[in-house]
């Protein structure tokens, strides 16, 4: 596991400007993590101030931290999963009010074709406004 110069500071009591300098010196060597940030092995950390007594409690931590990690991206997984549902679902009924709207109109116009138009007279349209 690397640990950032800070976390390895705290965890074994350090101040950083010992670590640099440990690390000038030749008595420490430092990495270059995958972002590339400086951290430190936590085994050469061992190797050079012996085991941590708090090591235990930040195992238990890292643990619950992977614990809390593991539950989020499932979380993420199920939510996305019933996001996909919810979308099919309005997909679909949105295609049945297009239909059901399709339908009204339809019959908005077989009425207009079965009403029978009378058409007035001239004194009736005269008279009649």
């Amino acid at each position: 596991m690397i640990l950032s110069v800070s976390d390895a500071s705290k965890r074994f009591k350090v101040s950083r400007t010992k670590l640099y300098r440990m690390r000038d010196n030749g008595q420490i060597s430092f990495v270059q993590r995958i972002n590339g940030t400086t951290g430190i092995d936590a085994s050469e950390l061992i190797r050079v101030f012996g085991e941590n007594k708090n090591e235990q409690n930040s195992e238990t931590i890292d643990n619950t931290a992977d614990t809390k990690k593991y539950a989020i991206v499932t979380e993420n997984f199920y939510l996305k999963k019933e996001n996909e549902m919810l979308l099919r679902n309005l997909q679909r009924t949105e295609a049945q009010v297009d239909q059901l709207l399709m339908s009204i109109q339809e019959q908005n116009k077989q009425i207009l074709l079965t009403q029978p138009q009378t058409k007035k007279s001239f004194w009736q349209r005269l008279w009649q406004k």
